[in-house]
């Protein structure tokens, strides 16, 4: 809340696309783009945020204020390094969300991102206000784990239920709702 760091490198995004954002980023900055202060509510880009899976790339741009001309350009360099959707959403509001109203999308409206589990797959179709799992790489092992220990501690869970507390679109919910009576998201 206090301060901005400006990273070099994020674990939940891989090296080659990271690198390409910080470009989008440093393309902005130059451009006179200048980084929201939430404390004095001032400056235009609030955040970058990307949604990423192996085949499958957005880029969503939540702005206080913007130029258009300027994003139409920031959003022409993301397709050419390789983004699939980009969008960018307004959020003039105090609080301190990721999220706001669509101005503009370039590209695909959506991205899909699958979760294999062991028994089949299930494809998400993720938009640039979706909460979904944030290290996508490692939401399949968890589901299967979670699979693993209701075989082995529970078993037949036909006649339960189950709670999906905090479950953005239910992915954990989805994929093991054939497992249960019924899913409560």
């Amino acid at each position: 809340f206090n301060w901005v760091i400006d990273m070099d490198e994020c674990n939940l995004i891989p090296r080659i696309w990271f690198k390409k954002i910080r470009l989008i980023f440093e393309f902005l900055k130059d451009q006179g783009i200048i980084g929201y202060d939430l404390k004095r509510s001032e400056g235009d880009l609030r955040y970058i945020v990307s949604k990423i899976n192996d085949e499958s790339s957005m880029l969503i741009f939540v702005v206080k204020s913007y130029d258009k001309s300027i994003f139409d350009k920031a959003a022409n360099l993301a397709i050419n390094l390789g983004f699939k959707s980009i969008y960018l959403l307004n959020n003039s509001l105090k609080t301190d969300i990721a999220s706001g109203e669509v101005v503009e999308f370039w590209g695909d409206k959506y991205i899909t991102i699958d979760v294999n589990t062991d028994k089949k797959t299930y494809k998400f179709k993720i938009g640039p206000q979706t909460f979904f799992q944030n290290n996508i790489y490692i939401i399949a092992k968890v589901v299967n784990y979670i699979i693993n220990n209701l075989n082995n501690y529970i078993g037949d869970c036909s006649e339960y239920s189950l709670l999906d507390f905090y479950c953005g679109v239910g992915t954990i919910g989805i994929c093991l709702a054939d497992r249960f009576k019924n899913v409560l998201g």
